[in-house]
């Protein structure tokens, strides 16, 4: 009975393992996509405010600086960032200098609304990224309606972080840039891509090219990895909102299983403990049989006695 117990509990065991790692890795999922839900929809409220200024600044047109200067100062100071860049290079309000970097990204983009990475503010020297929205005025003079963020001060509104802070989340391209870093002391503060994370020694490379593939296609999922020489998970839903921007989150696969190892130790405690009691009975049991035996033999051996009387 033990023996059958035991094969019974084997079988069981290997189970339950698999099925409590794929719940923590549904849970690391599920915690991955609501950092992304959190940015996406903060980033999609932001996008109805400026599609609204947008549909008012098209009353305008090009030549009516003044009002065009008035509106956009008046308007930045209830929320703070919003500018519009001509495409003549004229920048409202006048009197914020224009970001080189975001103007020259607006100058060679086709898109109509979009996501500008995280880059040093010429005008501010902060790390920060901009929505951005197409602007077209009363005379068909077009430019762009931008919205500015400081990476340092959002950052913590949509990184994640697991199991008593061991993992965390980077924001990355489709290419595997890192764009936004987290404050995660834990996190690599140097690293420029993802995959210089993963050394190709240690790691398998048609992994590698597959884990390539499906950020470039825009796809959900996780992955394991060699990282730091101890086997990671990686973690990684795309944000969409017409970006690039996918939410990484990376989290060691033994932390993971921890959770796993101690609800088994306590599964193989209790299975202990029913091996102990059948072994209890059992040892009660033949103790009961050798008395009986004892004392079957006793008279027998006293029958025996009284015929050979």
């Amino acid at each position: 009975v033990s023996g059958a117990i035991a094969i019974v509990c084997a079988v069981f065991v290997g189970a339950v393992r698999e099925q409590l790692w794929q719940q923590s890795i549904s849970t690391i999922r599920e915690s991955t996509q609501q950092g992304c839900n959190t940015l996406r929809v903060q980033l999609e409220n932001e996008y109805q405010v400026l599609t609204s200024l947008t549909n008012y600044l098209s009353r305008y047109s090009s030549g009516q600086t003044e009002e065009l200067n008035r509106l956009i100062s008046s308007y930045g100071n209830m929320d703070s960032g919003i500018a519009l860049y001509m495409e003549d290079g004229t920048g409202f309000p006048t009197d914020i200098p224009i970001d080189e970097a975001a103007a020259e990204y607006l100058s060679e983009t086709e898109q109509e609304q979009g996501i500008i990475d995280p880059h040093i503010c010429s005008s501010t020297g902060i790390n920060e990224f901009n929505l951005y929205t197409k602007v077209v005025l009363q005379d068909q003079t077009e430019g762009y309606l931008i919205k500015g963020y400081e990476v340092g001060s959002i950052v913590d509104s949509f990184t994640v972080s697991f199991y008593q802070n061991a993992g965390f989340s980077y924001v990355v391209d489709t290419d595997g840039n890192v764009l936004i870093r987290p404050p995660h002391p834990g996190s690599n503060k140097t690293v420029k891509n993802l995959f210089d994370m993963l050394p190709a020694s240690q790691n398998a490379s048609g992994e590698l090219e597959e884990f390539a593939q499906s950020l470039k296609d825009k796809k959900t999922g996780w992955a394991t990895f060699t990282y730091q020489g101890e086997d990671t998970v990686f973690c990684y839903i795309p944000l969409e909102l017409d970006s690039d921007w996918y939410l990484i989150s990376i989290i060691p696969r033994n932390v993971v299983e921890a959770q796993t190892n101690q609800i088994l130790i306590r599964t193989f405690i209790l299975i202990a403990a029913i091996l102990l009691g059948i072994a209890l009975i059992a040892v009660v049991y033949i103790r009961y049989a050798k008395r009986i035996n004892k004392r079957l033999q006793s008279q027998t051996n006293y029958i025996g006695h009284l015929y050979n009387a």
